[in-house]
């Protein structure tokens, strides 16, 4: 049977993962953290007057998603609740599409035709996810995504070419580990941003030619394998960690891709303190 929605679990100490099955095809999905409310919360909020709106929560950014013909992109939006609220809480905010050079970026959604941004509100403790996917047969298209909130707080997760991607940033830098086969994808969360890039060995040390400049755009983004980022460098069969600094006050997200033929296989950001 066709189920969608969210799975909620509750216990003192929990270690757990989701995974999606497609066909034949699995994606293990990221779990997202929710607060935690006693039962004496819940009756207190029961009985309590119908809250104010919630202060909005933080912005998401995913760096890369893709569209269209040859790739599939589904954004898992879920709302997070608030303690002490009672059930009339609701989580409203915008879910927005940008191309590579910052503009809005119109995207083709299932059922929706193209949009550059889309509004949700999740009325707590009813719909409190929501789906969104780009359409398979419509024109490819690929930029970054964002999450802007207006009211509450939610999480989501980007699913995109069958991987499980968690937001990331916003970041001044970052470092990942790489092969020679990977795949970055770098967006401004906000101002225009000059990057630093620099590929380096296992002991840290940059390799020759592996340092690049790259400049995005307002709320653009860039993609490419090592060897379209380095291309002085030797990236076949190479095996380091590459390392991201933004100048000046700019932030960046970023995700990180080994591809292996047709598979993708998400690798860990870590941000630079």
């Amino acid at each position: 049977e066709d189920v969608q929605g969210a799975l909620l679990l509750d216990g003192a100490s929990l270690a757990a993962f989701t995974v999606l099955k497609t066909g034949s095809e699995f994606t293990v999905m990221p779990v997202m953290r929710a607060p935690r409310v006693s039962a004496g919360q819940q009756a207190q909020a029961a009985r309590a007057e119908p809250p104010k709106p919630a202060p909005p929560g933080r912005s998401l950014h995913f760096a890369h998603f893709a569209g269209g013909k040859g790739a599939n992109s589904t954004f898992h939006l879920i709302g997070m609740p608030r303690v002490g609220l009672g059930p009339g809480q609701r989580v409203r905010g915008t879910l927005e599409f940008f191309g590579p050079d910052g503009a809005p970026l119109p995207t083709p959604i299932e059922g929706r035709g193209l949009q550059t941004s889309l509004s949700f509100d999740l009325g707590l403790p009813g719909a409190i996810s929501t789906t969104y996917r780009t359409d398979s047969q419509a024109a490819p298209v690929q930029g970054s995504a964002r999450i802007v909130m207006k009211e509450g707080s939610a999480d989501a997760v980007l699913i995109h070419s069958g991987v499980g991607l968690t937001h990331s940033g916003p970041y001044n830098g970052f470092l990942a580990p790489v092969k020679g086969n990977a795949r970055i994808a770098v967006s401004s969360t906000g101002p225009a941003a000059e990057l630093t890039l620099s590929l380096r060995d296992p002991k840290g040390q940059t390799v020759p030619g592996g340092t690049a400049t790259a400049r995005l755009a307002a709320n653009g983004s860039l993609v490419g394998s090592l060897q379209e980022l380095f291309p002085k460098a030797i990236t076949a069969g190479f095996q380091g960690s590459v390392v991201v600094i933004a100048g000046g006050d700019a932030s960046v997200s970023a995700a990180v891709l080994e591809q292996d033929g047709a598979r993708l296989a998400a690798l860990p950001v870590i941000q630079l303190q």
